[in-house]
């Protein structure tokens, strides 16, 4: 029996949309087997030493894309110039297939504009869409197990969403039935 680790993060913000805050709110996340972890460690600890050794990249900073591309929040990335971010991004983004080769994505993307005006559950909408694909990755696998791990989050919000999933989850097959 395998274990499938989904690590996932969230990228803007779970308020509804007024104009000055994130227009989506986004949960990706990357499946992982148990038996291929230790090997993906190892590539990414690789890929690290890299950056370090090419870019002098910290090895313990974290990796984020939009900090590459425009800073914003983390004053880390002010060491660099907007070329070498460029090429870190570019390298990073190189890299991907031979660190992760055998690991699989699942992406939520919630556009706020297109719900109702007094619609606020894209947290919820974003985490119940998620835990669902990974559900039926596991079944699709031999009805295997799964492990999700997340950045900081609301904790208790899911929490109470996979009790209430476990109890009640009718998911419709776009292939007919339940």
């Amino acid at each position: 029996l395998l274990i499938f680790f989904l690590y996932v993060d969230k990228s803007g913000d779970a308020g509804k949309y007024t104009g000055t805050n994130s227009r989506h709110y986004i949960l990706s996340g990357l499946i992982i087997s148990d038996d291929t972890w230790n090997d993906t460690f190892k590539r990414m600890q690789s890929f690290r030493k890299f950056l370090k050794t090419e870019f002098d990249f910290g090895m313990r900073t974290e990796i984020h894309a939009t900090e590459l591309i425009r800073i914003n929040k983390h004053k880390e990335y002010r060491a660099f110039k907007k070329k070498t971010r460029l090429s870190i991004f570019k390298e990073l983004l190189a890299q991907i297939p031979s660190i992760f080769p055998l690991s699989k994505v699942l992406n939520i993307c919630l556009t706020k504009t297109e719900f109702e005006e007094n619609y606020a559950e894209f947290q919820t909408l974003a985490w119940s869409r998620i835990i669902q694909r990974f559900d039926t990755f596991l079944k699709k696998n031999g009805n295997q197990r799964g492990i999700i791990i997340s950045d900081d989050t609301d904790e208790s919000l899911i929490r109470s969403l996979m009790r209430k999933m476990r109890a009640y989850n009718p998911i419709q097959s776009r292939f007919g039935g339940v």
